[in-house]
């Protein structure tokens, strides 16, 4: 008995090694569920957009909002990248910070210095890539500016591994700023005039740069993260593993407990 608890053991031990691996060797962000949020009252609630946290979804013909409250000096990092699918390898969302009209020209302000800031220690392209206009398409209410990010990577661009999720992207966007003034803010996500006609607008919204994971997350949080991921890129044979190693947890659990019982 002794020596099937031991081997019990041995491969919980192993199970929670797999858990780590990824987690000690990529920025993980924890997934944002999808709403309805095509108007902006009715904007996705970010309660902390300095948490690393990422959104996947698909753009059909109107915006995606997210909302959320920030005080003056704290560094907003964002950024879109795109499965690296064949079908989207030319598609390029536009990306806009939304705030007040002071925000929005000191924001522009500081994207389009000498100097602009670009934070690469969380993401794994290889640099900002934007072009800024204010010629936002979608009508705001009173009181309410937009600074829009348009990709200018040449297309198709290089795709790059991303490990947390073992899925390849296409890098698009990546916006750093310091947050101008006390203020609501919201990112909006929208497709480009004349996108391709056979994208079907799979994007994936990442934003944040603190990690929170607790202990508790690496059997929760963790493998929903890298599932969901992995189903929205298609990667199904990955997402089944993940399930398969993440069953074996209760299963596992259970068998220990059982022999301990009978012992």
């Amino acid at each position: 008995n002794q020596i099937k608890i031991v081997s019990g053991r041995k491969i919980l031990f192993v199970i929670a090694v797999l858990l780590l691996i990824p987690a000690s060797t990529a920025y993980g962000h924890k997934v944002v569920e999808n709403q309805e949020n095509h108007e902006i009252s009715s904007a996705i609630d970010i309660p902390d957009h300095t948490l690393s946290r990422v959104v996947y979804d698909t753009l059909h013909d109107e915006p995606h909002y997210y909302k959320f409250v920030a005080s003056s000096g704290e560094n907003f990092f964002g950024e879109i990248v795109i499965p690296a699918f064949d079908t989207l390898s030319e598609f390029e969302p536009n990306f806009a910070i939304i705030s007040s009209p002071d925000a929005i020209r000191q924001i522009q302000s500081e994207v389009t210095s000498s100097n602009p800031p670009c934070n690469l220690k969380h993401t794994m392209g290889t640099g900002c890539f934007y072009k800024v206009h204010t010629n936002y398409p979608y009508s705001l209410p009173n009181g309410l500016d937009a600074v829009v990010f348009e990709n200018s990577l040449d297309l198709p661009s290089e795709s790059f591994y991303e490990p947390f999720s073992a899925t390849s992207y296409y890098q698009r966007q990546t916006i750093n700023f310091e947050i101008p003034r006390d203020d609501t803010y919201y990112m909006a996500v929208f497709e480009k005039p004349n996108s391709p006609e056979n994208s079907d607008g799979r994007f994936a919204l990442a934003f944040g740069t603190v990690e929170d994971w607790s202990p508790i997350d690496f059997v929760t949080t963790f493998p929903y993260s890298v599932i969901s991921a992995n189903l929205f890129f298609e990667n199904y044979g990955s997402a089944l593993i993940w399930i398969l190693v993440y069953a074996l947890i209760p299963i596992t659990a259970i068998f220990l407990i059982t022999r301990k019982v009978r012992k």
